[in-house]
C-alpha cells in the first residue's frame, strides 16, 4: 500500500486509530473501521515487540472493544492470520471472539514480484 493510500483510508470519518504509549515510546495501536453500517472491524491491533507479554495488550483491547461497541454495532470483528502473533488467536478468544470462518489465501511472494527487494538490506 502506498503512503496516499493510507492516508487516504485514515482520512476517511469511520476510521480511527487509538495508540497505546508507555512514557515517550509507543507500545502499540489499534485501528477501528466503522464504514460499514452495522459493525465495526478491528482492522489492526498489536503491540510492538518491546512490549509484549506486559498486560499492555489487555489494557489496549479493553479501550478498543468499549470505543467499538459505544455506537452500538450490530457487530465487532477482527481477522487474523499466521503472519501475527503466535498468540493472537488465544489472544482475541480471551477477549470475547469467537471464530466464525477459516480460510486459506495463497499471497503471491512480494520478493519475486519485484515489490521487496530478493534479499534483506541492511
Amino acid at each position: 500500500m502506498t503512503d496516499a493510500d493510507l492516508a487516504a483510508i485514515l482520512s476517511e470519518p469511520g476510521v480511527e486509530i487509538r495508540v497505546l504509549r508507555k512514557g515517550n515510546a509507543v507500545a502499540g495501536y489499534s485501528e477501528l473501521d466503522r464504514r460499514r453500517a452495522g459493525e465495526v472491524e478491528i482492522a489492526y491491533f498489536g503491540l510492538t515487540p518491546a512490549f509484549i507479554g506486559l498486560g499492555l495488550g489487555h489494557y489496549l483491547m479493553e479501550h478498543t472493544l468499549r470505543a467499538a461497541w459505544a455506537t452500538a454495532p450490530k457487530r465487532v470483528w477482527v481477522h487474523t492470520c499466521t503472519e501475527d502473533h503466535p498468540g493472537a488467536l488465544a489472544f482475541y478468544a480471551r477477549a470475547g471472539f469467537r471464530a466464525y470462518r477459516a480460510q486459506e489465501v495463497l499471497i503471491d511472494d512480494p520478493r519475486i514480484s519485484g515489490r521487496l527487494p530478493s534479499h534483506p538490506t541492511s
